[in-house]
């Protein structure tokens, strides 16, 4: 083949020859971005904290004004938010509703999976439309297993929105992220499981 080719092969497969590690080449380069961040880009570390426990502490109280439509289901030491339906959304409940001759139980439904991406799907696509990033996660887990209900060999996530946050982001920023996604939140969520 080309030099181009074979200069690949060679720097690409060398780790691949005899194990399963990564080649040489890059383990290398990820070594030295460790080794940077360990030595000089330690302020981009401290405000990564910062901003991950900012974007954390906005979120509780978004999630506090819109009746925890939403639950954070990351753990507060990451800097990728995991947002699920709450319970009160996925099983709603339903007020008795009054006929004219006698008060009868409506049993709500619970929301099969395909719904709950859907309004995720919403969610994400009306804050995209705003200039919020979301990722909604669950047509990707859907195709991951077709049968995940059944399947003992997968366990498929439930559908979730996922948010990240970077050194780069000011706290402007993360205010108008959660101020955007609370809005949206209640639009969308607005009827599920008691008012906003």
């Amino acid at each position: 083949g080309t030099e181009e080719v074979v200069d690949h092969q060679r720097l690409s497969g060398a780790g691949y020859c005899f194990s399963a590690s990564a080649p040489p080449f890059t383990a290398r380069a990820a070594l030295a971005s460790l080794t940077r961040l360990q030595n000089t880009e330690k302020q981009l570390l401290n405000k990564l904290n910062a901003n991950r426990a900012l974007l954390y502490q906005l979120l509780g109280s978004m999630l506090e004004e819109t009746v925890n439509k939403l639950v954070i289901t990351s753990q507060d030491i990451s800097p990728i938010v995991i947002l699920q339906l709450s319970p009160s959304v996925i099983h709603p409940t339903s007020p008795n509703s009054k006929s004219s001759s006698t008060t009868t139980t409506t049993k709500p439904h619970k929301l099969s999976r395909e719904e709950q991406i859907t309004l995720l799907d919403t969610i994400s696509n009306t804050c995209l439309d705003k200039g919020i990033a979301l990722i909604s996660t669950g047509k990707s887990t859907n195709a991951m297993n077709k049968d995940w209900e059944t399947s003992t060999h997968f366990v498929t996530p439930p559908p979730s929105l996922k948010l990240t946050v970077s050194a780069v982001h000011t706290k402007e920023h993360l205010e108008e992220c959660v101020r955007v996604l609370g809005e949206v939140v209640k639009e969308v969520l607005g009827s599920f499981g008691g008012d906003v």
